[in-house]
């Protein structure tokens, strides 16, 4: 949620304040169910590498497993799409440090 200034909320009805709120409450909705998406994916890519790990008939997906799963919100730049790409990227790279397994 945005903060509003001193001098602004005092110039407020009740009325725009209570929308403010209800707009901050559904964004935030929103935001629950990308995060939840998105773990769930996260939940099934670490699935898939345990058993790649426990078992040599299971192989780590070539391509991404869910290219058609639309996780993202509609009209999401390219540029914010590479970013978020990046910092996963950069997270599992520095994973075995993270979880203290030595290379």
């Amino acid at each position: 949620m945005k903060y509003i200034d001193y001098n602004s909320f005092w110039g407020m009805t009740p009325k725009i304040l209570t929308l403010i709120v209800e707009a901050n409450v559904e964004k935030q909705k929103e935001n629950h169910k990308l995060a939840d998406a998105r773990n769930h994916q996260l939940g099934q890519y670490f699935a898939v590498a345990v058993g790649c790990n426990l078992s040599k008939e299971v192989k780590y997906p070539e391509k991404p497993m869910f290219s058609d799963f639309d996780v993202l919100p509609k009209g999401m730049s390219e540029e914010r799409i590479k970013s978020e790409r990046l910092k996963a990227h950069s997270f599992f790279s520095n994973i075995t440090d993270i979880i203290g397994i030595k290379k």
